[in-house]
């Protein structure tokens, strides 16, 4: 699949317009910044423990090999999703696509994949992973709502698309789940638990990080928040809500 995509046609526009296409942990050449977040320390989990069985050397490290693994199918799986939809969404625009909209089209998938945006500073986030735990991605989700609004209309229109499915079908979900009597669903989303499936003492988030800045907007505009131990509204200060 990799190699598929690095000899495709559409492979050096994309590369040009900024589009994030990361590598392994065992690659030579692979920075933080080429690699993807949850698998940052992955290295030292997939180091290998060989140990000696009839003349062989046998890696008994089991943990290391499923991780191994787990990261080269995450990283395929993203790359061929970022890479298909900048190819068929550049399609559409036709041989008349300016280097503009390429950009923001190769930006707005970058964001809705979880690899912010920090212009000058994305250097820094080599720097940022060795201090907080997948900082690109929590800040995308910030940023994912802004796709919608800036940049040129082709991404506007892809963004919006993507988010409107997205947000339909996991509403959708949470609808029959609730119906059903499988579990309740928070609709407040003053409480930490809005947009949440509960089944008994069990909390299931299916937003996949879009849920809190919904949460920290809605209780710095009300200033409110509501309580998970008693279930009540009180009142909340915008420096509390940021802590």
């Amino acid at each position: 699949i990799e190699d598929a995509i690095a000899s495709h046609r559409m492979y050096s526009p994309s590369q040009r317009a900024g589009l994030d296409l990361t590598m392994t942990s065992h690659s030579r050449v692979a920075t933080l910044e080429m690699r993807e977040e949850p698998f940052i320390g992955a290295r030292l989990l997939e180091t290998p423990i060989n140990v000696p069985v009839m003349g062989k050397k046998i890696n008994v490290n089991i943990l290391g090999q499923v991780t191994s693994a787990s990261e080269r199918a995450y990283v395929t799986m993203l790359n061929k999703l970022r890479f298909d939809t900048f190819v068929a969404e550049a399609g559409k625009l036709g041989d008349n696509a300016t280097t503009g909209q390429l950009k923001d089209l190769a930006n707005a998938i970058n964001i809705l994949t979880g690899r912010a945006n920090l212009g000058s500073f994305n250097q820094a986030s080599q720097i940022l992973n060795g201090l907080f735990f997948a900082p690109r991605f929590a800040l995308s989700r910030f940023q994912v709502p802004l796709t919608v609004a800036i940049g040129s209309a082709p991404s506007r229109k892809m963004a919006a698309r993507s988010l409107v499915s997205y947000v339909s079908t996991v509403t959708s979900m949470l609808v029959l789940a609730e119906v059903s009597g499988v579990g309740t669903v928070e609709w407040n989303p003053l409480s930490s638990d809005f947009g949440k499936i509960k089944i008994g003492n069990t909390r299931f988030d299916p937003w996949v990080g879009l849920q809190q800045p919904v949460v920290l907007i809605a209780r710095l505009i009300a200033e409110k928040e509501k309580k998970l131990s008693t279930g009540r509204t009180t009142k909340l200060l915008r420096e509390q809500a940021l802590l």
